[in-house]
């Protein structure tokens, strides 16, 4: 059984080093949300949508052996509404299969400012290497990153997307 933190708050960027417990200062290793949890929490108020500036829809993991894509709902993404989005993995040694035995984890992280989303999404399998977090809310305009983790047997990695919403 995984277990998560939910990093909340906006006092600035955190101090060098203080990503929080096991984080080793870069929060970003955690990408808040498993399948079936959520945080309750009021709905956002929607605004007007909020296209996606600069933000990579795809992108190569820390370590090289995945390619991630993703896709939202509703497209662009809203501010302070919530949406969903669809990511799918691939290994990067064969980018047109699914990597059909991995598991993810999917939360996003502002980097400018220390902190995660205020919700944990909830998390769906949609097939293999496919997958549906629901729920996403991002409450703030700026840089944002789409944190994707990902667990295949005893390997681990991590995809960072970045999405700047003004």
């Amino acid at each position: 059984m995984l277990a998560l933190t939910v990093l909340v708050g906006c006092g600035g960027p955190p101090e060098h080093g203080s990503g929080g417990p096991g984080l080793g200062g870069d929060a970003r290793g955690l990408a808040g949300g498993h399948a079936g949890a959520t945080v309750p929490g009021e709905e956002g108020t929607a605004a007007e949508a909020v296209a996606v500036i600069d933000g990579a829809r795809h992108g190569t993991s820390r370590d090289g052996a995945f390619t991630v894509s993703w896709t939202s709902d509703p497209d662009p993404l809203p501010f302070n509404a919530l949406f969903s989005v669809v990511v799918e993995v691939t290994r990067t040694a064969s980018p047109d299969e699914p990597a059909a035995d991995v598991d993810v984890l999917i939360g996003a992280f502002m980097p400018g400012h220390g902190h995660g989303m205020n919700r944990l999404p909830r998390l769906t399998r949609l097939g293999p290497g496919r997958f549906r977090a629901d729920g996403m809310l991002f409450h703030m305009p700026g840089t944002w990153e789409l944190v994707v983790s990902i667990y295949a047997g005893q390997q681990s990695d991590l995809a960072v997307l970045p999405i700047v919403l003004e």
